[in-house]
């Protein structure tokens, strides 16, 4: 008599799952690629800026932030990239998506 064919478990997820735990993480990761042209709207001294996301230097600097906002928006639009919008904190505020979004949505 042998021990009955039970699913493993993925530490991480903890959930059945059929293949090795390092294989589903590939396929998330293949699945969620991160997208390098999002654009970011953070407060400077002079102003508020639009920077690339990853890139040491600011796209351009604006003197209020809707202004700088609508730059990022158009850039995103052409990219089909994310725009995040922080706070005079730093904290991430609103986001919005443009042309990266799943399609069906999922759920």
């Amino acid at each position: 008599m042998g021990v009955p064919n039970v699913p493993k478990l993925c530490p991480s997820a903890l959930v059945p799952v059929v293949r090795k735990c390092s294989q589903s993480r590939q396929n998330t990761r293949r699945k969620h690629k991160k997208v390098m042209s999002d654009q970011h709207v953070v407060q400077r001294d002079e102003g508020w800026a639009v920077r690339k996301e990853g890139a040491e230097r600011d796209t351009s600097l604006h003197p209020t932030q809707k202004e700088a906002i609508d730059a990022a928006t158009e850039i995103a639009k052409n990219q089909k990239a994310e725009v995040f919008i922080h706070d005079r904190h730093g904290k991430i505020r609103e986001r919005n998506s443009f042309g990266n979004d799943p399609y069906p949505p999922p759920g």
